[in-house]
């Protein structure tokens, strides 16, 4: 999975370089060392947009990144293992940079984790689910076993209040509709593909769309703790 999601970043969509440049602008500001940036993945987000700022990047796979700055650190670690001792200082900003999805399942034990963290800041990335983007998901969700995908949920502390929030759009662009659909499946569903919901999702998809492009809307989400 590791090595199909870099593919999926790196030549289907192309949203991190979009989401580095809002982090490098008019978001600047609310990341306030040290930054958690939980599921770092490539850490090509971190790299590119804060290689000033300390921070730790964390990861329950095998990727360690190509690139990482010096003033960045790399662990692999659970989220839910996180803790001050493991850090040694505390965490002003945490990034959830379309992860919600992988650690949602108990709502009650995220929000105890992040109030024991008690950052000032939550940045969170998330797709908005709507128009035709909306409509493919349902459909996937109803017909693929399993589907975890990234959906709004309830999981802040009491005391975080919403700060501010950037829209963009992005784009994936594949070979052919059954590439398009094995994406979909593998990286939006975070579900394991077969030849039959494969084929399902691939004429859904025809039927849909008139190439194998896909555009949705996501936003980044600023949530300030008004406790601190």
């Amino acid at each position: 999975m590791t090595n199909y999601l870099e593919l999926f970043k790196t030549r289907y969509c192309r949203e991190n370089e979009t989401i580095i440049s809002l982090l490098k602008g008019p978001l600047k500001s609310y990341l306030l060392p040290f930054i958690l940036d939980v599921g770092a993945g490539m850490g090509d987000i971190a790299f590119g947009a804060f290689p000033d700022i300390d921070a730790i990047l964390i990861d329950t796979n095998n990727c360690m990144p190509s690139k990482i700055s010096g003033k960045h650190k790399y662990q692999k670690l659970d989220f839910f293992h996180c803790n001050r001792n493991i850090f040694g200082t505390s965490v002003k900003t945490i990034l959830f940079i379309h992860v919600l999805q992988y650690i949602d399942e108990d709502l009650s034990a995220l929000r105890r984790k992040i109030k024991e963290l008690d950052p000032v800041y939550i940045l969170e990335v998330r797709n908005d689910n709507t128009g035709i983007f909306g409509e493919i998901l349902n459909e996937c969700i109803k017909i693929i076993p399993n589907a975890n995908p990234e959906l709004c949920v309830d999981y802040l502390p009491h005391g975080f209040e919403l700060e501010a929030k950037v829209m963009f759009t992005s784009q994936i662009t594949t070979e052919s509709f059954v590439s398009l659909a094995e994406a979909i499946i593998r990286v939006l569903m975070d579900a394991e593909s077969n030849p039959a919901s494969t084929k399902i999702i691939e004429n859904y998809l025809r039927d849909k769309l008139r190439y194998p492009e896909l555009e949705f809307d996501q936003t980044i989400y600023v949530y300030k703790n008004r406790m601190l």
